[in-house]
């Protein structure tokens, strides 16, 4: 295997040539250490692509996982799991509520692992953006290189379905399919995320599959997982989830991918978000059917909507409303499950 070949070990978009390229010229001098190898190397040398990713490298991948994204994915579990407990409250014991915790904890931590090698794969795919929109990311600044993340990230991903083997069948499918989906999502040559509006519908789709495996931690048949909830997440959820190509709609114009904001432009944009964020919160209280909460909907979705329209425009702030606005359900759910909310 030659080491002046990346393509031939990575299988993965041309754009990696040109991050070698890039690697080489702009590494630091004690760059060894950074990437996580010990020993002296010329300036101009990259690691052998075979060399097992040393401490540095998982300390990067750790420091650049998307946490907002992965708390979304956490909420979707523990969602699933409120919508069963919902149905059967009055049967709820504390002890069958105190055994769920521990396998809905270890799917957080599989989903965690796995999520590290999405993150890998789509900065792979991504790094002519992210030299443009995510430029701290540590491939597109080449502080790491590609052969010993995608190594630790595989391992990290493998590591994740032995724990999700544990917790039962539908958690392993549940693993396996969410992968799946973000390749095809990110990855060469399918690269869905292309599409508007269909490409978001994924991440509404993984969202469906996470609360599906939280359904059935909690002890529920999938076979009665509510068909309206899972519309609302698949579609609501789905298209809600556009706002996170707001931020990266110069680089992704510069890449020709075809975004919302890039295909509308981003006043336009942010206008069909809010509509889509709208009829989120309109769904999940017609499915909450309390009139108490509608105050609480009201404020969460003024908040929500004001920080997609600040401007400049910064996904922080907003990803916070949403996470608020998850976690409140999750509350909601089990809150109106008691008699006298009914």
């Amino acid at each position: 295997m030659q080491q002046s070949d990346p393509i031939a070990w990575t299988g993965l978009h041309p754009d990696i040539c040109e991050y070698w390229t890039h690697a080489r010229r702009h590494l630091p001098q004690n760059h060894a250490q950074t990437i996580g190898r010990a020993g002296p190397a010329p300036l101009n040398a990259l690691p052998d692509p075979a060399l097992w990713p040393g401490l540095a490298v998982w300390r990067h991948l750790i420091a650049d996982l998307r946490w907002s994204r992965l708390a979304h994915y956490v909420a979707m579990l523990w969602l699933g799991a409120a919508l069963h407990w919902r149905m059967i409250w009055a049967d709820l014991g504390i002890e069958s509520f105190a055994r769920t915790l521990p396998a809905l904890a270890g799917m957080m931590l599989a989903i965690t692992l796995a999520s590290m090698f999405a993150s890998v794969r789509n900065d792979l795919a991504d790094l002519r953006i992210d030299r443009i929109s995510n430029t701290s990311r540590p491939l597109a600044s080449a502080r790491i290189a590609a052969g010993p993340a995608l190594a630790a990230s595989l391992l990290a991903l493998l590591v994740a379905i032995l724990i999700a083997t544990t917790l039962g069948p539908t958690c392993v499918l549940v693993l396996i399919g969410i992968s799946l989906l973000y390749e095809l999502y990110s990855s060469p040559p399918w690269r869905l995320k292309r599409l508007p509006i269909l490409a978001k519908l994924i991440i509404g789709l993984n969202s469906l599959l996470v609360a599906v495996a939280g359904y059935e931690l909690a002890g529920g048949d999938l076979r009665t997982f509510p068909l309206d909830w899972a519309l609302y997440l698949l579609i609501a959820i789905g298209l809600a989830a556009n706002f996170i190509d707001l931020k990266d709609i110069e680089g992704d114009r510069a890449d020709g991918i075809r975004t919302l904001p890039v295909w509308l432009g981003f006043a336009n944009a942010v206008r069909l978000i809010t509509v889509f964020t709208t009829m989120a919160y309109v769904w999940a209280a017609a499915l909450l059917a309390s009139v108490w909460l509608v105050p609480v909907t009201v404020i969460l979705l003024c908040c929500h909507v004001r920080a997609i329209h600040h401007r400049p425009y910064s996904e922080a702030p907003v990803f916070r409303w949403y996470l608020l606005s998850q976690t409140s359900l999750v509350g909601a759910l089990c809150l109106t499950a008691l008699p006298f909310w009914r």
